[in-house]
């Protein structure tokens, strides 16, 4: 995965040879640039709940998805597993590129796209049920993560639907 250390690396080459022109050192800049943004991108889309890398890893997101309404935690996972925090975290985020603590974030939010266009719970039982203190930090949490608020989502998606 190219990084921005590596697009770093390759303008202090450039910089170093003088004979570079200025338009070529944009056009190479530009090119690493779109470089790791697409491998950022197949990156972060390399795996789907039907391709999850190992058996530990499909345990841990079967374990994740069934406990997804209880306050989940690491140490959870530490008492399930008989692990390490230190080795759950790092093994986690190798095999699945994402940390625990976003995986569990971004689970929620799906869970709760998911009520909100199928179910009729309210928005206060779907933040109470995903363990939000309140309506305020769950609606707060599904606009970062989607750009809308719960109320919006749900009446477009319902609306899509019909």
């Amino acid at each position: 995965m190219y990084r921005m250390a590596d697009v770093s690396e390759h303008l202090e080459v450039m910089n170093k040879c003088s004979v570079v022109p200025e338009h070529i050192r944009e056009a190479v800049l530009l090119q690493a640039l779109q470089t790791a943004f697409v491998r950022d991108k197949l990156h972060r889309a390399r795996y789907t709940k039907g391709d999850i890398p190992d058996d530990l890893c499909r345990k841990m997101i079967l374990f994740i998805e069934d406990n997804l309404c209880n306050h989940i935690h690491i140490g959870m996972l530490m008492e399930a597993f008989h692990c390490s925090e230190s080795f759950l975290s790092h093994y986690f985020k190798k095999h699945m590129h994402v940390s625990f603590s976003t995986y569990i974030y971004r689970a929620k939010m799906e869970r709760a796209k998911q009520w909100l266009v199928e179910g009729n719970k309210t928005i206060s039982e779907i933040a109470d049920l995903l363990n939000y203190s309140d309506v305020q930090a769950f609606s707060h949490a599904f606009r970062r993560m989607t750009g809308e608020t719960p109320t919006k989502y749900r009446e477009f998606r319902r609306v899509k639907q019909n």
